[in-house]
């Protein structure tokens, strides 16, 4: 599905309003180094009735879904290999329904979560069974995001020539895939006034003629609207969130998966830490795209109802990021927790919010208690065991 087809089918259709136990860890079907690079899919959904469907389909779409042709030729044979893995996070709408619908027509496996476990959790169950089924690469999902048709591919691709890069991310687009999604302006990925797209970088890394020193660093060529590099070489970043990653088998197997005293937002800057410092490179691959419709998200989040407005929350994903922070010194992360605690506090007060204000030392208590606990381990064991 290409951005065009996306864009029409959320513009005119209506959403449709419509504890696994963790086995121990072991590969049954090991990856075989000669055969095609076996992709798994996964997407965590709660209550995601509204956009599920539109990313299951775009996923049936993908190029590398061996479903499309039941004669595949030897090249076809050749390529990546997809499997669409969905847990359900206990959903209580239409969801349950819908999921059920693609799981009997053989279309998705199917992992049913007794409750809502959060995101970082419930990724960890499919990632789990995708490990011990053998998958080479995992690609992590947000349920309200849409893969184009060559997406996967493309990342599976960009993975295999730059083998050094754990994470990799496809360009966000929004919700109407006619702009870059705002987060990525932070990524170093910007859109002038003239509707250009500009790569910001400190350093050429790519010959052909389309780099400028300085300012805005690259003027990559236009296709579709989109970035594209010459040789698709990965821009690196220090974080880029995890609405759509495409993850090396090998980085979950060292890293372990995500932290466990993360319910949802923030287990990402966590885990891409732990990547870094055992030397995984992250990065965007700017020929390849999906389309995070956040629209429904925000609208909850204006009405109060997301998890984003929960200030302990944003708070203790802070201070927890940094407590858990493989690099950094006792001393640091106590500098860190208190500076970060304190302007917090001020903020909230300054808003009138005396009563979060003070229930923010318990977040900053449970920060603390995590700064000498083994990151490793015990997200290895969160994956593992």
């Amino acid at each position: 599905m290409k951005c065009d087809e996306m864009r029409e089918t959320l513009n005119s259709s209506t959403p449709m309003n419509s504890s696994l136990p963790l086995n121990s860890y072991s590969p049954i079907n090991p990856p075989k180094p000669d055969g095609a690079p076996r992709v798994t899919a996964i997407v965590v959904t709660h209550n995601g009735a509204g956009t599920i469907q539109t990313c299951i389909e775009s996923l049936l779409g993908s190029s590398i879904n061996p479903k499309k042709k039941s004669n595949p030729s030897e090249a076809e044979a050749a390529r990546p290999q997809l499997r669409i893995l969905i847990v359900d996070n206990a959903s209580n709408d239409k969801t349950p329904s819908i999921l059920e619908r693609y799981a009997s027509a053989g279309d998705i496996d199917l992992m049913r979560m007794e409750v809502n476990v959060g995101f970082g959790a419930g990724n960890n169950a499919g990632i789990r069974r995708a490990l011990e089924q053998g998958t080479d690469y995992l690609f992590l999902l947000n349920q309200d995001a849409f893969v184009e048709v060559d997406t996967i591919e493309q990342l599976v691709g960009v993975m295999e020539m730059h083998p050094s890069f754990g994470v990799l991310s496809p360009l966000h687009l929004n919700g109407a895939a006619d702009d870059l999604e705002w987060h990525f302006v932070e990524y170093g990925l910007k859109t002038t006034k003239d509707g250009r797209k500009w790569l910001e970088t400190e350093e050429p890394r790519i010959s052909g003629g389309r780099w400028m020193p300085g300012g805005m660093g690259a003027q990559p060529e236009m296709v579709d609207g989109r970035l594209t590099l010459v040789d698709n070489t990965p821009v690196p970043v220090e974080f880029v969130n995890a609405a759509a990653w495409m993850v090396r088998r090998s980085c979950f197997e060292e890293a372990g998966g995500f932290h466990p005293a993360f319910f949802m937002y923030s287990e990402d800057v966590e885990f891409l830490q732990r990547v870094h410092s055992l030397g995984f490179g992250v990065g965007v691959a700017v020929d390849c795209a999906v389309i995070h419709d956040r629209r429904e998200n925000e609208r909850r989040e204006r009405r109060g109802a997301g998890l984003k407005n929960d200030p302990l929350r944003v708070h203790r994903g802070a201070v927890l990021s940094v407590a858990l922070h493989p690099r950094y010194t006792s001393k640091e992360k106590r500098s860190a927790i208190r500076s970060k605690t304190i302007w917090f506090m001020a903020r909230l007060i300054r808003h009138g919010e005396f009563g979060t204000a003070y229930r923010v030392w318990g977040a900053t208590k449970e920060a603390r208690n995590l700064m000498h606990s083994n990151v490793f381990e015990d997200a290895r064991q969160s994956l593992f065991s």
